[in-house]
């Protein structure tokens, strides 16, 4: 039997989730003949690919998260091309393929598949064209023919994963039909965080993007540094297209940190040394997306700040497991609640309880969903 994974970021440069595709590949390799196809060439991956029992089929990266819309929209051509070709040499049975790129790369493996007989499961990480859509000016008819296509990739799938309640109902109002599986993403657990002396700051970690409120964040921020009456610090890891304001306010204020992009470890090891950790959404985006990084926020022993809508499913995760608390996201509400932080320095204590999805835990429910599908 063979299989396929399908993802165009995997192991430590793709963070948690790619580690736990690593996983996932190396479980099946020991039942399976296993083909990764992915763009992702770091030390890890090409270590896979010298496991018995996998290839890798792996496409040249045209893009990064601050890079341009043509870009994005050439190199998903590229990598479908690829990935069909792929798929045709290694001709799997069963093929896990994911929302990263959308849309296009899935409905590839819907097309093989309905020629080579083969089975597919698609987890969908984010809900595209909807999201994009927040922040693109996409006619309506455009819109509707994507979506049209996704549907048809989701309604002939084995199995649909995603990651919250919102995300689930979204799918279903396209397709009633569809069997759907729930699955949050792992985290890169941090030890030993208890009894760790934390600078008094909040970080925010991933990318800083449109659909992350990332401009009324930084203008609240720039409200505070201008008050300068305390020595609470701001940092922030990763990049977007936000990346250049990010930069230009670390030059103008000394307790504002970028780090910029750095590894998943580096990243889980800087946030770990800040009381706050950031979770800006645009409230919209949690129908269609969820944040990956609660668990690896409260794994670095960080309180949590959301900052969206009190009435979302974030908000009330938050609130109901006493991981930190919400913030609406407009600029007075955001300065405030930075401004009355010290009296939550004893609360918020529900992360000692909070249940965790470590990685091979993650490697390990994929191998069992595909293994499921074989029988």
């Amino acid at each position: 039997m063979s299989i396929a994974i399908i993802n165009r970021d995997f192991g430590e440069h793709a963070g948690a989730i790619g580690l736990g595709l690593n996983r996932f590949a190396e479980e099946q390799a020991l039942v399976s003949s296993v083909n990764v196809i992915t763009s992702s060439t770091s030390r890890d991956v090409l270590l896979l690919g010298k496991s018995s029992n996998i290839k890798l089929f792996l496409a040249k990266s045209l893009t990064s998260s601050s890079s341009g819309i043509f870009m994005r929209l050439f190199e998903v051509v590229y990598f479908s091309v690829f990935v069909l070709i792929s798929l045709i040499k290694s001709r799997p049975r069963i093929i896990y393929v994911t929302s990263n790129p959308p849309v296009i790369i899935p409905f590839c493996v819907f097309i093989f598949c309905r020629f080579s007989g083969s089975k597919y499961i698609y987890h969908v990480q984010d809900i595209h064209p909807e999201a994009s859509a927040l922040v693109l000016n996409i006619p309506k008819i455009i819109v509707h023919f994507i979506k049209s296509i996704d549907t048809i990739t989701l309604k002939n799938s084995e199995l649909v994963i995603t990651l919250s309640t919102d995300m689930k109902d979204t799918l279903l109002k396209r397709e009633r039909g569809l069997n759907i599986r729930l699955l949050q993403n792992p985290a890169i657990l941090k030890n030993k965080t208890i009894g760790v002396v934390k600078k008094n700051g909040a970080i925010f970690c991933g990318n800083a993007g449109r659909l992350q409120n990332i401009d009324i964040l930084l203008k609240a921020i720039e409200i505070c540094l201008e008050k300068n009456n305390s020595d609470f610090i701001f940092a922030f890891v990763g990049r977007g297209v936000f990346s250049k304001n990010l930069f230009l306010m670390s030059e103008r204020y000394e307790n504002f940190i970028y780090y910029g992009y750095v590894s998943a470890q580096d990243a889980l090891n800087i946030t770990s040394e800040y009381k706050w950790a950031l979770l800006p959404i645009r409230s919209e985006v949690l129908h269609y997306a969820y944040p990956s990084k609660i668990p690896t926020y409260i794994s670095a022993g960080c309180k949590l700040i959301s900052i969206t809508s009190n009435n979302t499913e974030l908000a009330r995760e938050i609130h109901t497991n006493n991981l930190g608390f919400n913030v609406e996201p407009y600029v007075k509400n955001i300065v405030a609640s930075f401004e009355s932080l010290s009296d939550f320095e004893t609360s918020f204590v529900g992360a000692e309880k909070y249940s965790f999805l470590k990685i091979d835990e993650f490697g390990s429910l994929l191998s069992n969903i595909v293994n499921s599908i074989k029988e």
